[in-house]
């Protein structure tokens, strides 16, 4: 009997030792995450970027300018409506915004690094202004501004940004 019990109580130790994770490599992964624990996103773009695209609901929106808000940092949406920001913190949230002609400006936030992202823009409709006058009510819309059709600017090349101002002569 003791020639059997040493066997079995080491099969019972080894066990013990990796169900608790003390040998590495032995002990079966946990099904879920601890209680309170957010599992981290594993990255997928390149650390400092934030990729994407602007769409509407009919489809890309070409020509749109994307900017981090509150910086320079912007580029304009390719043919299919997608676009590429670098030079970001990695890690870092940022709030990136998109907005076309004919558009309200679209925006959300994103984690440079992580998986790309989609802005969905709105075409914009005019405020409708209601007058009343006695018992007559007069209601006026100003017409709807169609999205502006400019050809893409290909990709690498710088956007182009309007004339700086004037530098004062003193």
């Amino acid at each position: 009997m003791k020639r059997f019990l040493i066997p079995a109580l080491l099969v019972v130790l080894v066990s013990a030792l990796c169900v608790a994770g003390v040998i590495e490599g032995y002990a079966a992964p946990p099904l879920s995450s601890p209680v309170g624990v957010t599992p981290t996103p594993k990255p997928r773009l390149p650390p400092g970027v934030v990729s994407g695209v602007v769409c509407d609901a009919e489809g890309p929106v070409a020509g749109a300018a994307v900017r981090v808000q509150l910086t320079d940092n912007q580029t304009t949406t390719a043919a299919d409506g997608s676009f590429t920001l670098r030079r970001l913190a990695a890690g870092v949230p940022v709030n990136i915004t998109a907005w076309a002609e004919g558009y309200n400006i679209g925006w959300t936030s994103a984690t440079p690094g992580l998986e790309p992202v989609t802005i969905t823009s709105n075409p914009f409709t005019p405020p409708t202004t209601s007058i009343t006058n006695g018992s007559h009510t007069r209601v006026s819309r100003a017409p709807p501004v169609a999205p502006r059709a400019t050809p893409p600017i290909p990709s690498g090349e710088p956007t182009p940004t309007p004339n700086p101002p004037p530098t004062p002569v003193f």
